[in-house]
């Protein structure tokens, strides 16, 4: 939601509406045996790396308290799924798919479940939890 695709927050709104950055994705990983970690990545000019920044920080601080619109959750949801079986077209990916699962998470199906539509209480719950333990620290 953060940033997958064209349609994504921080594309829509750093890229192209404040025009920030050249570039920005996000992503997260989350094994087993750690707290894991969140990081924004930014293509842009040195100039404007405290505004992109200030910008970025913002939106993730709006997200932390505010949430994101269900239309938009479910869209993301649909894009994660259709990525999923996409990747998941020989036995060599399904192979590599399970392994990286059980390296990472101690689970072998843990990409299955996790992008089935387990509980919506306990998703909550999840998501209440990570929104609070994000930490919103620069690391340059």
């Amino acid at each position: 939601m953060l940033s997958d695709g064209e349609s994504s927050l921080l594309v829509e709104e750093i890229r192209d509406k404040q025009q920030l950055v050249s570039s920005i994705n996000a992503g997260s990983y989350t094994p087993e045996f750690a707290s894991g970690s969140f990081e924004i990545q930014m293509r842009l000019d040195p100039k404007k790396i405290a505004a992109a920044t200030d910008a970025v920080m913002q939106m993730v601080e709006a997200v932390k308290k505010d949430g994101v619109d269900p239309e938009r959750i479910a869209r993301a949801k649909t894009q994660m799924r259709m990525a999923h079986v996409r990747q998941m077209q020989t036995a060599e990916e399904i192979a590599s798919s399970m392994a990286t699962d059980l390296m990472s998470s101690g689970d072998p199906h843990f990409s299955d479940r996790y992008r089935s539509n387990g509980s919506t209480k306990s998703r909550r719950s999840r998501c209440r939890k990570q929104q609070r333990n994000i930490s919103t620290r620069s690391g340059c």
